[in-house]
């Protein structure tokens, strides 16, 4: 199954044999690109959707991706786990935070 795009730059794919693998290609306008790649267990979905329901901040066990806010507006933050230790912002508005959140509760439905 090919990645589900959620805008330009963040992709979510679930054919991954690592789990659920949420890439961000930063920088792309600029020429300097990042590539984030976080993978999450089933289980770490399933308690990043309890928390955003719930109108809490969701952070990953090793701290390289927070994701915060409501079906309106989900920011993630991705963070370098190596030096320069940097991190960027990723803000979805509404119809992408929309997806975002539909792709979620579809692998926590197990479709």
């Amino acid at each position: 199954m090919p990645p589900i795009q959620i805008n330009d730059s963040l992709s979510i794919d679930t054919g991954d044999p690592r789990g659920t693998l949420i890439t961000y290609f930063s920088g792309r306008d600029t020429g300097m690109m990042d590539i984030f790649n976080v993978a999450l267990f089933f289980s770490s979905v399933k308690s990043m959707l309890e928390s955003l329901k719930q109108g809490q901040p969701w952070k990953s066990d090793d701290n390289s991706l927070v994701v915060s806010g409501d079906s309106e507006e989900i920011t993630l933050t991705f963070k370098m786990q190596a030096p320069p230790f940097g991190e960027v912002d990723v803000e979805l508005h509404e119809n992408d935070s929309k997806k975002f959140m539909d792709e979620m509760e579809k692998i926590v439905e197990g479709n």
